[in-house]
């Protein structure tokens, strides 16, 4: 769909075959208007993925939002993924990723580029422990962009949350918004750090003044969480 000087493509669920891809990696290549095209529920295969990811490369590609929930995307497609993240030509601002098994392997491999996103959603995508030190890193990244960060249904652990309050309270991280209940120990653990605090189950994070921290937690803990 066109919108004034920008046009946004819609091609979810279209069964895209791999003839498919290469027309949609040329149209990437052609244009310099397009800001949003959401891929999700196709087949997106290794191969395919380097012909997307060349196009994405492209000097004319002006994309800003790329969704690929469900493409059964692997570990693999991450090193082509990453390429783009890196490229000083990338204007990708939100990735979503969700419903892929990448695990912490291809986390890791997309990790030096996350830093440059504003909105990274990684719903079921296979994360642990391991892929949580991944992302504490870009959240300490200077500088970090990163805004929103989408993290449910992965295998954390309290370990894993422990890692990415580290990275909630550096002094360079400016995330405003986490997706899930069980982050809230991590804002708790920045909270005591002095950057922030969790605002109900919106998971919404804003600044964190001393008159309020005591309160805000305890009214939040006792409310959601059952404590005294």
């Amino acid at each position: 769909m066109r919108s004034g000087s920008r046009c946004d493509i819609g091609l979810a669920g279209c069964n895209l075959t791999a003839r498919s891809w290469g027309v949609v990696a040329s149209a990437i290549k052609s244009t310099n208007l397009l800001r949003k095209l959401d891929l999700s529920y196709n087949d997106l295969q290794h191969s395919r993925m380097d012909l997307l990811c060349d196009g994405l490369c492209s000097q004319s590609c002006k994309l800003k939002i790329l969704r690929l929930n469900q493409c059964n995307l692997t570990m693999e497609c991450c090193s082509a993924l990453e390429s783009v993240l890196s490229s000083t030509s990338s204007h990708l601002r939100e990735l979503d990723l969700g419903g892929n098994d990448l695990q912490d392997s291809g986390v890791k491999l997309l990790s030096a580029g996350l830093q440059k996103l504003e909105t990274l959603m990684m719903s079921s995508c296979g994360i642990t422990e391991e892929g949580c030190a991944s992302l504490a890193s870009a959240l300490r990244s200077n500088p970090s962009y990163l805004r929103t960060l989408v993290l449910c249904d992965n295998n954390l652990h309290n370990s894993g949350v422990k890692l990415l309050s580290a990275g909630l309270g550096s002094k360079h991280c400016e995330l405003e918004t986490l997706s899930d209940v069980f982050l809230l120990q991590a804002f708790w653990l920045s909270c005591l750090n002095g950057r922030m605090c969790f605002s109900g189950f919106s998971s919404e994070v804003k600044p964190l003044t001393p008159a309020r921290a005591g309160s805000e937690l305890q009214s939040t803990l006792h409310t959601k969480c059952g404590t005294q």
